[in-house]
């Protein structure tokens, strides 16, 4: 309870620090197509927030953000999620098809990061780019683990998420989180088991 209860709280400290980062370069992570090769409602609120907060530094400084969409073809999918989101942007959220990049490798998160990085990299000859990236709200804090994890310079914001969905999502990122240090936590719940155990046997010889 009380890692959760931690975890509860650096995610939410997470995504409020993170809201205002600023780049020249957001990347959007992929997600599942809806039959191979249809944005989704999830993955379409992750590209709406990051053409929506393009949209807002354009109007504050007169240019367009590159935005990297990254994402493979996984095994049933007949495009790359990275071109299905571009398409996406530019056909429905009309956002311009030359500030856009597609990384299509990638098929885990951490690959999404260390690849989008790669690709800004080359583009703007910087070793260590700094980016802000865009999932879905309740994967913000482990994405942000993972780019901690492998070094990769990048801050995250959330794409709307309905509220029905968010609460057994957030679970299961918890329990991700869990095993990305599956040793550290079982070795730290095993040792509350034993001085659980110690305390009860040890109240038997209270009076």
């Amino acid at each position: 309870m009380l890692i959760f209860v931690i975890f509860l709280v650096s995610a939410i400290v997470y995504a409020a620090v993170t809201r205002k980062r600023e780049s020249d370069y957001y990347v959007v992570l992929g997600a599942g197509l809806v039959n191979g090769e249809t944005v989704g409602k999830l993955l379409g609120n992750r590209i709406k927030a990051a053409t929506d907060a393009a949209q807002r530094r354009f109007d504050a400084t007169g240019v367009y953000p590159t935005i990297v969409f990254s994402g493979g073809k996984g095994g049933d999918e007949k495009v790359s999620e990275a071109q299905a989101m571009r398409d996406y942007a530019v056909a429905t959220l009309n956002y311009p098809a030359d500030k856009t990049l597609l990384e299509d490798q990638s098929r885990t998160t951490r690959e999404n990061m260390r690849f989008s990085r790669d690709i800004i990299s080359k583009a703007t000859g910087k070793i260590d780019p700094e980016f802000v990236y865009f999932t879905s709200e309740y994967h913000v804090f482990r994405a942000g683990l993972q780019a901690r994890r492998f070094d990769v310079l990048a801050q995250g914001r959330g794409g709307n998420t309905p509220f029905y969905y968010r609460i057994p999502a957030f679970i299961r990122e918890y329990i991700a989180v869990l095993n990305m240090h599956r040793r550290l936590h079982m070795a730290v719940t095993a040792l509350a088991f034993v001085v659980a155990v110690v305390m009860m046997i040890a109240t038997f010889f209270v009076k």
